[in-house]
């Protein structure tokens, strides 16, 4: 290996080394700077880790790719590998990881439709009371959706084989074990408002579930759920609806 070929190997480990010790710390900022309210939780995912963190790791697998041709070809000259050969090893690996991760996630994430709102009954949703408005801030997404919603964003209602009652209580049960943030409660208009914070990104989702009896004496759970912040959600309110049935189904037998 020639001085030239030693100069361009070191600059390439160097920066498996940067990507090998940086590239997690970014990714784990990205995740968890929002709960210590270091930035956005759709910021820090759309733009911090689908797009930089696609293009930063990008990057360094480029660098471990091209130090790793260079540690072939001085391996071809040479019976012993160079100190220090295992950083742009270490780093190609932690770099492949994170490029599969975050393009697999974007790749997920921009295939469900571009809504941050979703609700069942796109005529009368059901309705956040003004508390909560309030507590969602002048900067969050608005909740007027006077001119309707689009097709993607209404969700089929689900329908239980139980009275209101026992669904109303099975609901709350399951928001306290799950530590959601419990809002406006009322048995009689069969009313849940719930806050839910996720750990990751700390994206902050309003929910109201409105509960009506059926003629068959069972029940009709309408739900609508509003991301505070970012043009889409990725599909996770749609996603808690199944959760929630799921989950009281289990509590009422």
């Amino acid at each position: 290996m020639g001085p030239g070929q030693h100069r361009f190997y070191d600059i390439v480990s160097m920066l498996c080394f940067i990507g090998l010790v940086g590239l997690p710390i970014w990714f784990a900022v990205c995740a968890l700077g929002p709960k210590l309210g270091l930035a956005d939780g759709g910021f820090a995912l759309e733009r911090l880790t689908l797009f930089w963190g696609v293009i930063l790791a990008s990057f360094f697998v480029a660098a471990g790719l091209a130090a790793l041709i260079t540690l072939v070809m001085y391996r071809r000259s040479n019976r012993e590998l160079p100190p220090g050969s295992w950083v742009p090893i270490g780093g190609l690996m932690v770099a492949c990881v994170a490029l599969t991760g975050s393009l697999a996630s974007a790749v997920l994430y921009y295939s469900e439709p571009a809504v941050s709102e979703v609700t069942t009954d796109g005529r009368t949703p059901p309705v956040f009371t003004e508390a909560l408005v309030l507590r969602r801030g002048v900067k969050a997404n608005t909740l007027d959706y006077a001119g309707g919603y689009r097709p993607e964003a209404v969700i089929e209602p689900v329908h239980f084989d139980a009275p209101p009652d026992a669904v109303f209580d099975a609901m709350l049960d399951m928001a306290r074990d799950r530590r959601w943030r419990v809002g406006a409660v009322s048995r009689g208009r069969g009313m849940v408002e719930l806050t839910i914070e996720s750990f990751w990104y700390a994206q902050t989702d309003d929910v109201v579930v409105r509960l009506s009896a059926t003629e068959e004496d069972g029940t009709r759970l309408d739900y609508r759920a509003a991301a505070r912040s970012g043009g889409r959600d990725g599909g996770r309110n749609a996603r808690r609806l199944s959760v929630i049935e799921r989950d009281i189904r289990e509590r009422i037998g």
